[in-house]
């Protein structure tokens, strides 16, 4: 009885690993907003995200970060028509490439993006709205999210 259920549970174990892929692979990206505070710097924003993408034969990947300030922003009224908008940074400054460049390889990244002004006004400290959009040919992932924004060299 003891073989027979170790020999079931060693099928059961090599079915679950024959059947499993990694994050990503196939199944869609994830991304997120990685932490820590929107730093402007300038006429530049650094914004840290985490994703897992693709696999190293997808070439079809996207990257779209963007932050928008002014009043009545917020994940649920994201559109920048609907709001008093007074700042839209986003990477549509460098798309895909350098530090807005993805590494879709099925494994968990974290990296730090680059956003410049794209629409009124300069970001500056207090409440942003965070938009990571990440698209591969499985999917995509695309959340919002309230963060601080801090002038470098500022609290």
């Amino acid at each position: 009885m003891l073989k027979k259920l170790a020999v079931g549970v060693a099928g059961a174990a090599s079915l679950l690993l024959a059947t499993a892929t990694p994050a990503g692979a196939d199944t869609g990206p994830v991304a997120a907003y990685g932490g820590g505070a929107v730093v402007v710097h300038g006429d530049t924003a650094s914004v840290r995200i985490v994703y897992t993408c693709g696999t190293a034969d997808n070439h079809d990947s996207h990257l779209f970060v963007a932050v928008k300030q002014g009043g009545g922003v917020s994940p649920t009224n994201a559109s920048s028509e609907d709001v008093d908008l007074t700042a839209f940074y986003s990477t549509n400054w460098s798309v895909d490439a350098g530090p807005n460049a993805l590494n879709c390889d099925g494994q968990r990244h974290q990296q730090w993006v680059v956003v410049k002004p794209q629409g009124p006004g300069a970001l500056h400290s207090g409440a942003v709205l965070v938009q990571v959009c990440v698209f591969d040919s499985f999917g995509m992932s695309t959340p919002y999210t309230m963060q601080h924004a801090v002038l470098a060299g500022r609290s």
